[in-house]
């Protein structure tokens, strides 16, 4: 269901641009990707503050708002019932962050599961998360004049903020995939980071990082690593039916 909450945003984040001009329309995004976000995770809610996000006056955001807001009360029963059995779990908090975990956060985001790569693959890797962050901080930059750098950066950081924050209140376990809210706020933020005047140089960057990331996500599909589930998968397909048919 993860990828659906990231799906959500990108929805969220389109619904909040056409809503500059086209009302219904804006509207209408923001409250089918809060109600996909939403309906897939609970902490998928934070999508709906992206409507909020710095760059525009509360006349032009007050449409998409209102939609988020619709696809979030559609959820509100299941959301009270779903945090009851999360807080009853015994899982605990399986993730504890550590400093390094924090400095590699961003580039997580977009390159998940980096501790699983081989150990001759790392440098790459490494050079992958830098390149991300020194996007990051460009557009961080690029911030103080630029309305879509400013939206990116909101975009990349409420959710994370949201996250850690439900997971310092609430409590109820804590994966670095809940953050997937912000994968695209965070990937719009890298593309305005290497949006430079040189543009072979913006080029090179642009399509390292995309060559990088598909042999990064090509390397765990093609060993099996961590969340693909096809060994579970073959053990369950191996397994004799019940006499119910499961």
């Amino acid at each position: 269901m993860y990828p659906l909450v990231g799906l959500g945003a990108v929805l969220v984040l389109f619904g909040r641009e056409h809503a500059r001009e086209r009302r219904v329309l804006g509207a209408g995004l923001a409250c089918v990707g809060t109600w996909i976000a939403f309906g897939s995770h609970y902490l998928g809610v934070c999508v709906a503050g992206l409507t909020l996000a710095s760059g525009s006056s509360w006349r032009e955001r007050r449409h998409a708002a209102l939609g988020a807001a619709i696809g979030t009360i559609a959820w509100l029963p299941w959301l009270l019932a779903a945090l009851r059995e999360q807080l009853q779990s015994s899982w605990g908090d399986t993730v504890k962050l550590s400093r390094s975990d924090v400095a590699e956060l961003a580039p997580r985001l977009l390159a998940v599961e980096m501790d699983a790569v081989p150990e001759v693959g790392r440098p790459a890797a490494y050079a992958l998360g830098l390149l991300c962050w020194l996007a990051l901080a460009h557009c961080g930059w690029l911030a103080r004049r630029d309305r879509v750098a400013r939206t990116a950066l909101v975009a990349c950081a409420l959710p994370v903020l949201f996250t850690l924050l439900t997971h310092a209140t609430v409590g109820g376990g804590f994966q670095v995939r809940y953050l997937i809210a912000a994968t695209p706020g965070t990937a719009l933020a890298v593309a305005c980071g290497l949006a430079v005047s040189r543009r072979w140089l913006a080029a090179a960057c642009g399509v390292s990082l995309a060559l990088g990331l598909f042999v990064h996500s090509l390397e765990l599909r093609r060993h099996n690593r961590r969340e693909d589930y096809a060994s579970a998968c073959a053990e369950l397909a191996r397994e004799p039916l019940d006499q119910h048919g499961r």
